[in-house]
């Protein structure tokens, strides 16, 4: 953890003797993106593209990760921190209560975030970039009932991190836990697969997404990231009548995203399906998902708040 308070104090430093000298904002100050990956759907693959996406961060960009598992299922948690987790244990859910008593989270979040030690992997990269985790409790959805839709955007806004940091949130498929994701997102990713009984879960979400877009110009659409993907006939059939549902809800009702081209595609794998995906070697084929998830988001259209 101290190397984590290195890294902000070293940012924010450099960003002060750098506008007292050329009177430029340094790029190091400003503030860490809130990307969430959710869906209305289980079983779609939002920890699995959480995980990548860290990893390509961590290891490809070099820059500070900071996953938060807002899911009772705690998946992204067993992932990155493979111990007994104790009920005493600070998590994102004491966060929030600390957050609705209207207490300073500042001490609770510094002890509540676990160092994953990922990059000292055997096969990573060294290229200076950590992941951290903020973990949850299976008490998550009773304690997020009745909180305000906001609070976890309030929560993770206020330890004013700089960006060379990421925050990605990885939701459970509830609907307060989607609610609350979104809301606290400048990006969102939706995972899905090509199956019949995806399609309401998925038209639900984006209507979350749609209406944090009008009502607070945030939480752009990232992309759809299409987990399991092959290349059989059927799927280009589903793919295609998947563009056209979603291109209705760009042109109709005004869903905003960060590119024309919607699909991020995430292969058929075993390592994924058996959750080795972050031991291994960085595959190319994951890394190009990866990678074209990060290019999303860079990318910041505009959006024109109005009336849902």
């Amino acid at each position: 953890m101290i190397l984590l308070y290195y890294q902000l104090y070293k940012s924010k430093i450099l960003s002060f003797w750098t506008s007292r000298f050329t009177g430029e904002r340094n790029t190091l100050s400003g503030t860490a993106k809130i990307v969430t990956f959710t869906s209305r759907k289980g079983g779609v693959g939002k920890t699995v593209c959480t995980t990548l996406l860290a990893r390509y961060y961590a290891e490809v960009e070099g820059m500070q990760v900071i996953v938060v598992d807002f899911d009772a299922s705690c998946g992204v948690t067993s992932i990155f921190y493979a111990q007994p987790f104790e009920e005493e244990d600070l998590s994102i859910v004491d966060l929030l209560q600390l957050h609705e008593d209207n207490q300073d989270v500042q001490d609770a979040f510094a002890e509540a975030l676990i160092e994953t030690g990922m990059e000292n992997c055997s096969h990573w990269a060294q290229n200076g970039g950590r992941i951290y985790l903020l973990p949850s409790k299976e008490t998550l959805d009773q304690a997020i009932v009745q909180a305000d839709p906001y609070a976890l955007r309030e929560v993770l806004t206020s330890f004013d991190l700089p960006d060379n940091f990421i925050i990605l949130v990885d939701t459970g498929p509830e609907h307060k836990n989607v609610l609350m994701g979104v809301s606290a997102a400048d990006i969102v990713f939706l995972p899905m697969m090509f199956s019949r009984q995806d399609i309401y879960p998925a038209v639900d979400t984006l209507r979350v997404v749609i209406k944090e877009q009008l009502l607070n110009g945030r939480a752009v659409l990232g992309g759809l990231v299409i987990n399991d993907y092959g290349d059989t006939q059927w799927e280009q059939e589903y793919a295609d009548k998947f563009r056209k549902l979603f291109l209705s809800f760009r042109d109709n009702y005004g869903l905003v995203t960060s590119a024309d081209d919607i699909y991020v595609k995430l292969k058929r794998s075993k390592i994924i399906k058996r959750g080795k995906h972050m031991d291994w070697s960085f595959k190319d084929d994951f890394k190009e998902a990866a990678q074209k998830m990060a290019a999303a988001v860079q990318i910041q259209p505009e959006l024109s708040l109005g009336v849902f």
